[in-house]
């Protein structure tokens, strides 16, 4: 069982709370109160008091990084047109088509096309 002292390190509060949601779907007395043996076990104060001490944890940056990403800048947009007109290969002329008509339907493109912006 974790501790005070102890980080989180696989999961963040967001994750826990959307399981915690997700358990409770399912249970057959979702609203009847957690009494140790017999509830709904999502409803207990220890499942509460363990996601609020992630959640404090994140606040003062200990525990799992966040995986939410932002969107390219016009920049990094810039730079990736700039180097798919540089390549050789006959495949540039997809990507470069792929990426500028992404770019006029103004949406995410590291989402859709599962382009990774450290690459």
């Amino acid at each position: 069982n974790p501790g005070l002292e102890d980080i989180p390190k696989f999961k963040r509060s967001n994750s826990l709370e959307h399981y915690k949601k997700s358990i409770s779907y399912f249970m057959p007395n979702k609203k009847m109160q957690w009494t140790g043996t017999r509830g709904n076990p999502t409803k207990s104060d220890e499942v509460t008091k363990l996601i609020k001490l992630v959640r404090q944890k994140e606040v003062i940056n200990q525990g799992k990084k966040s995986c939410t990403e932002c969107a390219f800048t016009k920049e990094e947009f810039d730079q990736i047109i700039r180097s798919i007109q540089s390549g050789r290969n006959l495949e540039k002329w997809l990507f470069l088509a792929l990426f500028k008509f992404k770019f006029h339907m103004i949406s995410k493109l590291e989402n859709t096309a599962h382009v990774r912006k450290d690459s």
